[in-house]
């Protein structure tokens, strides 16, 4: 992996929009427990189910949020840029 490709992945305004474009649709498509959305989210965008660590911190980030989009927004771009989206085992 290049640097670049984080950078691209971090900073793009267009990786950006799909992470605002995918959390609305999530959002409208899926609704529940967050541990279960939080899974949802997973298997969306890596293919895989989060271990505990992660379900902990995305739980403890979407209870902090003071909008629950603006969170997932975010969560999503994160998975976007993680080092999972960019590698398939």
């Amino acid at each position: 992996v290049l640097p670049g490709q984080a950078l691209y992945l971090m900073n793009s305004p267009f990786v950006r929009e799909q992470a605002n474009r995918t959390a609305a649709v999530f959002l409208a498509e899926y609704s529940g427990e967050s541990r279960d959305m939080i899974q949802e989210a997973w298997m969306l965008v890596l293919g895989r189910e989060p271990n505990g660590e992660e379900i902990a911190l995305m739980s403890e980030w979407l209870a902090s949020a003071e909008s629950e989009e603006e969170a997932w927004v975010a969560a999503f771009h994160g998975l976007f840029g993680s080092i999972d989206f960019r590698f398939v085992d």
